[in-house]
């Protein structure tokens, strides 16, 4: 290493160099380069730390600089200070092979001209005349000539400026955060034991198995390891995950194609956009509001996706949890491993493979599990991440409601940390005009709509059900608001479910069951097991007429908005008895997530319709309170700004 022996210097220039050999060697295990020598002997051993043999048979020069005093960047006197200038063109002029200077300095300058001489013609004058053309360049190359020695007159010189240009360059490794998560996450692509055991181990394998001064090919590598008791991670394909794959895709449609609108896709101006960014992004976000047919684009996606044979991984969170970590995950799911890991499996050279992770904002149901769901989110991003560096097209598609990624802090949070270059974010737009009025033109006239009518029917989810209505009944329902919509939809599956022969009775108790299971597990999804027998062929029964979903042993709600409203109007009974009853039923505020605001709406939009004297009580109580979180209570002040 090029510091100052001993002290702390010495010490972090030692793990630097450790580091980036570490590097090098997890490259070497990926077959990416074909041998690694560390402290060369003879002529090599000048000015080099590392010699990195490549899959072509040329050789990269290495040396290390951990720092230079405290500079911030490279320049030419300072290279020169450090006496890696001259070592390096004397090894580059000895063997034309490239000389890197491994540093988390940047030497931008060098870097800009050095990209021009990579690209210039085979005619010496050409760069020299037409590419050295600012003073910055001319002064520049001026100075190096300088301090290497050579004279910018001899031709033979100018040759060796051009040559050293070519090959010498400044290679920025800078050992932070990011770039440890960087080793650890490849690591772990490679390793089925603790990435930071086999980190370790690399960092010290040279001196721990007397490897300096040799050229250390894959094999050897890997034997050693070996016998040290690494497990590296198999690639064939595991017969078990293509099976598991097929399920969890014949899923994901199962719950969506039932209730596509009309059913059929509606194509959305966002495929191509979301098809194009992935081309050139690793992860892909998808956002918009609560009803504006997400999943359904997700479908069409999924669909488009199996018309070019690209394997995808579709998963609801909504319906499957995500705990622990995301080995633990992908085990929850009948894999051995992550899901990317499985995924992995099934790949093959460069065949592109997309996971879809849909209804993100569910892992927010919970306070209990939320952050644990969170980071197994995390740790998936990362594998992509690491397998994308890895040169695999693993790809992520995140689905999420706009509301939660800008109003919950750790998603936000999270999302918002993860570079720009890696992700691009989509959000869906509303249906347009012309889709809606050919839809509903068989009942009413699109055009003779009001203008909130027109927007609320560019809504997919409120197009649906109001659709859904039409067509049961072969008129168009009379509405003027998405409560009055829900509540004739609620209505209409009321009368389908007496028709079958239930009392008011018997459907009033199995839903006041049905809410009250889904608000104390707090999820949407509820599993049979909890639910009370004695309401089976009462839920049966909603399933077929269109107010319940059933599949892999759980019930859900056809939408979270007719969840939503079932307790929104709940919280408008509590309302009805008191507010201090009202305000009972939100419980404390680890219970108040931001799930809770579309409640929160159903239930104020349904006092001011009935009881307005209550719902200005309410409001009060809302605004007022210690007790109540302050997205709801900010919310209260929207609803009433809204109201004036």
């Amino acid at each position: 290493m090029a510091l100052e022996a001993g002290g702390i210097a010495e010490k972090l220039g030692n793990d630097y160099e450790k580091s980036w050999v570490a590097k090098q060697f997890l490259d070497l295990i990926q077959e990416k380069i074909s041998a690694i020598q560390v402290e060369p002997l003879g002529d090599d051993e000048t000015g080099v730390d590392v010699i990195i043999r490549n899959l072509d048979g040329t050789q990269d020069y290495h040396q290390c600089k951990a720092g230079n005093g405290n500079d911030e960047y490279w320049t030419l006197a300072r290279l020169d200070g450090a006496g890696v200038l001259n070592k390096g063109f004397k090894q580059i002029k000895r063997t034309t092979n490239s000389f890197h200077i491994v540093s988390p300095l940047p030497f931008k300058r060098l870097l800009d001209i050095s990209w021009k001489a990579k690209n210039t013609t085979t005619n010496i004058d050409d760069f020299f005349e037409h590419q050295v053309n600012s003073k910055e360049d001319r002064k520049f190359v001026a100075e190096l000539a300088e301090r290497l020695g050579l004279d910018l007159s001899d031709r033979n010189n100018k040759q060796d400026i051009l040559l050293f240009l070519k090959k010498f360059q400044v290679s920025q490794f800078i050992l932070d955060k990011p770039q440890r998560d960087v080793l650890i996450d490849i690591s772990n692509l490679l390793f089925i034991d603790k990435p930071s055991r086999v980190i370790d181990f690399l960092k010290n394998y040279c001196s721990a198995f007397n490897k300096y001064r040799k050229f250390i090919t894959c094999n050897e590598l890997k034997l050693n390891l070996e016998a040290e008791s690494f497990t590296l991670r198999s690639f064939e394909n595991d017969p078990r995950i293509s099976p598991i794959v097929k399920t969890l895709q014949t899923n994901f449609i199962d719950s969506i194609e039932p209730y596509l609108i009309g059913n059929q896709l509606i194509a959305r101006p966002e495929i191509d956009i979301c098809l194009q960014a992935l081309n050139t992004h690793p992860i892909v976000m998808i956002k918009a509001e609560a009803g504006m047919g997400k999943s359904a684009f997700l479908l069409q996606i999924q669909q488009k996706f199996e018309d070019d044979n690209i394997i995808t991984l579709p998963i609801r969170l909504d319906r499957n949890k995500a705990e622990n970590n995301s080995k633990h995950f992908g085990e929850s799911l009948g894999f051995s491993e992550s899901p990317v890991h499985a995924l992995r499996n099934l790949t093959i050279e460069d065949n592109k493979a997309v996971i879809i992770l849909d209804q993100l904002d569910a892992i927010r149901w919970t306070a209990n599990h939320s952050h644990t769901a969170l980071q197994v989110c995390k740790d998936i991003v990362r594998e992509v991440l690491a397998y994308q560096r890895a040169g695999k097209k693993i790809h992520l598609i995140l689905v999420s409601r706009d509301f939660d990624l800008n109003e919950d802090i750790g998603l936000k949070t999270w999302i918002d940390s993860v570079d720009s270059k890696d992700i691009e974010q989509i959000k869906l737009s509303n249906l347009n005009d012309d889709v809606v009025e050919k839809l509903i033109q068989p009942y009413e006239s699109f055009k003779s709509l009001s203008p909130d009518k027109q927007k609320i029917l560019t809504i997919p989810l409120w197009l649906s059900i109001y659709l859904d209505i039409a067509h049961r009944h072969q008129q168009a329902p009379v509405f003027f608001n998405k409560l009055e919509l829900i509540k004739k939809y609620w209505e209409d599956r009321i009368q389908a479910l007496t028709q079958l022969g239930f009392s008011q009775t018997e459907i009033s108790s199995a839903v006041e069951h049905l809410v009250t299971t889904a608000s104390h597990i707090m999820q949407n999804g509820i599993p049979e097991n909890l639910l009370d027998s004695q309401f089976y062929k009462v839920y049966e029964a909603m399933v077929s007429t269109g107010i319940l979903t059933k599949q892999d042993g759980k019930i859900t709600f056809f939408h979270q908005a007719l969840y939503d409203y079932q307790l929104g109007k709940k919280l408008y009974e509590y309302a009805l008895v008191s507010t201090e009853q009202f305000l009972s039923a939100f419980g404390d505020k680890s219970q108040q997530l931001l799930t809770r605001r579309e409640h929160v709406k159903y239930a104020l939009n349904l006092l001011l319709q009935t009881e307005q004297k209550r719902f200005a009580d309410v409001i009060w109580a809302l605004l007022t309170s210690v007790n109540i979180r302050f997205h709801l209570s900010t919310l209260t002040k929207l609803n009433t700004h809204t109201r004036k």
